[in-house]
């Protein structure tokens, strides 16, 4: 019997230290990824912070515009998320940005409305990036936008 609570004892033993370990691993990654992802999004302003490391610019990217459900010409649906790039220390353009989100999605709504599902295929991502930055930055005064991203761009039947 104490050869058995000895035996029971060492795993117990072991069994605590292997927990103990992989628990110090998990606080290490936690640490790690969000280090690595604590500028994904800020709830306030659903931004993302990055920086340029050539040029030492601080950015942030605008998302309020959020996802877009967008019926084409020809009665398909188009799935657009943009975010636009501006700089970080610009709190007048970002709060234009936010005052003006609505003629934003309105006209990127437009623009894809008039056209058919083939029409918008037929442009490369490039095209049509430079055409909705054209679109936005008509009603921007204080500043522009360079770069637009899309988390979502699909067309669906």
């Amino acid at each position: 019997m104490d050869r058995f609570l000895h035996i029971l004892k060492r795993i117990v033993l072991v069994l605590g230290f292997f927990v103990l370990v992989l628990m110090v691993l998990a606080f290490f990654y936690k640490i790690k990824s969000t280090s690595l992802g604590e500028s994904q999004s800020s709830v306030e302003t659903n931004s993302v912070e990055s920086t340029d490391l050539t040029t030492e610019k601080s950015y942030k990217l605008f998302g309020d515009i959020g996802l877009l459900r967008i019926q084409t010409q020809d009665g398909k649906t188009l799935i657009i998320e943009p975010y636009f790039e501006y700089s970080a220390h610009d709190s007048a353009f970002q709060e234009e940005l936010v005052k003006k989100k609505v003629d934003i999605r309105a006209r990127i709504t437009a623009f894809f409305a008039i056209r058919t599902s083939q029409q918008i295929g037929e442009l490369e991502d490039a095209q049509l990036k430079t055409l909705i930055l054209e679109l936005v930055n008509e009603i921007l005064t204080l500043s522009h936008i360079e770069k637009m991203y899309c988390d979502k761009y699909m067309i669906m039947d």
